[in-house]
């Protein structure tokens, strides 16, 4: 059977934990974009749309309201990057990797058009991107747009997403470093001081997570005595709203190349790491 997907998001969680950042409107055309590929079907040079109708209703505004955010944000697109870990990219592309590791790549391959007769925009993802969005049968994560569509925090996008690659865990929590939950949002230049960060990006972002997502989420510091060095996020999922695993697929049971290098220790060999993450992974229900 072909099922289409349209509401239900499906990303590598190599995108999910990527360095990157999307204006809300951008973050919402690209979602809505993931939403309608066939998971089916190969990766492929295709262009995807999303009519001013279809955004305003998925969104819960006008369309006024989407007609403008559509117009305005197709041209700032194409300039829109992500930064992947190089490990997790095709041999031919690891040798353009910067100093840590990374490389730059763009969401899209050509400038995203609009249609003013369809009142539609179009776009084409780049084929750096797309084996990360399509056939994907592990190490993945998938949600319900409805989960994120009226969110008005694009960073609350970002951290949701965060969230629900741990949705199926036993504890469904996790910690980071605040360097690395900064490079991830692309916030290394924005609010210095951890109160500023936390009122204007963290607690707004849980309190849309709260009101609009199938998650209950709660964060905990991390102190170096006064200072606050990382994060622990928590949640649960509220009664009814439970996500449904695809019994042909686990987004978790595999231990990929990011997850051997972020966990090996001094004098330990690939495979014990491997091992070492098999076992870990298997106690705490993944």
């Amino acid at each position: 059977m072909v099922i289409v997907m349209g509401n239900l998001i499906v990303k590598h969680n190599y995108l999910i934990s990527a360095s990157y950042r999307l204006s809300l409107t951008e973050q919402r055309i690209i979602i809505n974009c993931i939403g309608k590929i066939r998971s089916d079907l190969p990766a492929g040079h295709q262009a995807f749309s999303v009519s001013v109708e279809e955004f305003a209703t998925t969104h819960d505004i006008t369309d006024k309201q989407a007609y403008f955010e559509l117009s305005s944000a197709v041209n700032q697109l194409y300039d829109r990057y992500l930064s992947i870990d190089s490990a997790s990219m095709p041999k031919e592309f690891r040798q353009k990797a910067d100093i840590n590791g990374k490389i730059d790549v763009r969401w899209l391959s050509a400038k995203a058009t609009y249609d003013s007769d369809q009142q539609k925009v179009y776009l084409w993802f780049s084929p750096q991107i797309m084996p990360y969005l399509s056939q994907l049968k592990q190490n993945f994560t998938k949600y319900d747009i409805s989960n994120i569509a009226k969110m008005t925090s694009a960073h609350a996008i970002r951290i949701y997403e965060l969230l629900a690659e741990r949705q199926f865990q036993k504890y469904k929590r996790f910690s980071i470093s605040l360097p690395a939950l900064r490079e991830r949002l692309q916030l290394e230049n924005t609010h210095a001081v951890f109160g500023n960060l936390n009122s204007r990006v963290l607690a707004p972002a849980i309190r849309q997570i709260n009101e609009y997502s199938n998650f209950v989420a709660t964060i905990k510091t991390i102190k170096d005595g006064r200072k606050v060095i990382g994060l622990t996020f928590e949640f649960s999922i509220k009664p009814g709203k439970e996500p449904k695993r695809d019994k042909n697929r686990n987004p978790n049971k595999v231990v990929t190349e990011q997850d051997i290098k972020q966990a090996a220790r001094p004098g330990e060999s690939r495979e014990q790491v491997r091992n070492r993450i098999k076992k870990m992974k298997q106690a705490i229900g993944k």
